[in-house]
């Protein structure tokens, strides 16, 4: 028989048992049973669901609880009673002893053992998986450094001067423009007068005696000048009144608008 790179183990070999003194360590890589450790809480693993409905590998984690022979315990007083913080609207935060919940993840109803498995929106109970294994390390992906590319004296000079072609364009096409109808705007405002709503003192010449009604046209003489000007012209508020078909025409139908609406 030739013997190949060394030593061909055969099939009726024992593998050798570990040394006196020494535990052998389960591997990262291969499925772990339930029966023989759990995973720590807040970590996430793989799981194996032997359930009918999601049999098959998934990514998940382990939530702790207790099981009914603890909760007899605690009940009794042979074990600590520690209390768990509830919320409600009406009676807020409470505290409760944890005997008397029931969580998800405690020995109760569906869930035969204390512990159950979720991931998101997905929960599993503690009988419906057999195995679990640690999550495999990450792909290491080498980062790719992006080399700045090499500018000389010549094309920084090309690009400041483009950048500053684009400023002059977009100053002229779009910030000067904004910028002086904003000022148009203010200029407006300000020659119009003071606001309507502003105490301003005129003599009313309502025909129906209403005081401070927004028709009158001595009120929007002393409040809008401009906008009376292209109203009535150079007519005093009594001949713009007696002229005006429009105006009152509210106070005419009995609804009224006066310093006491405002």
């Amino acid at each position: 028989m030739r013997i190949k790179k060394g030593y061909q183990p055969h099939k009726t070999d024992k593998p050798r048992p570990p040394k006196a003194g020494t535990t052998p360590s389960p591997k990262s890589d291969s499925w772990i049973s339930v029966k023989d450790r759990l995973p720590k809480e807040g970590g996430e693993v793989l799981i194996y669901s032997t359930h009918c409905q999601t049999h098959g590998i998934y990514v998940a984690s382990i939530s702790i609880g207790i099981s009914e022979a603890v909760r007899e315990k605690m009940r009794k007083g042979e074990l600590p009673d520690p209390p768990s913080w509830s919320w409600c609207r009406a009676d807020g935060w409470t505290a409760t002893p944890r005997s008397k919940v029931y969580k998800g993840c405690d020995e109760h109803g569906n869930n035969k053992v204390p512990y159950a498995w979720s991931h998101g929106p997905y929960n599993w109970n503690g009988q419906d998986v057999s195995h679990w294994m640690p999550l495999p390390k990450p792909p290491f992906i080498p980062e790719k450094k992006e080399e700045m590319p090499k500018c000389d004296a010549k094309a920084l000079a090309e690009y400041d001067a483009q950048m500053k072609r684009f400023a002059d364009i977009f100053t002229a096409n779009f910030i000067d423009p904004v910028a002086k109808a904003f000022k148009e705007t203010m200029t407006t405002l300000a020659m119009e007068g003071p606001n309507q709503f502003e105490n301003v003192e005129y003599k009313p010449t309502c025909r129906y005696g209403c005081i401070d009604c927004v028709w009158d046209p001595a009120y929007i003489k002393a409040t809008r000048p401009n906008w009376y000007e292209k109203l009535f012209g150079d007519k005093t508020p009594e001949e713009a009144a007696k002229s005006h078909e429009s105006s009152c025409t509210q106070c005419k139908d009995g609804d009224r608008y006066d310093d006491e609406d405002k």
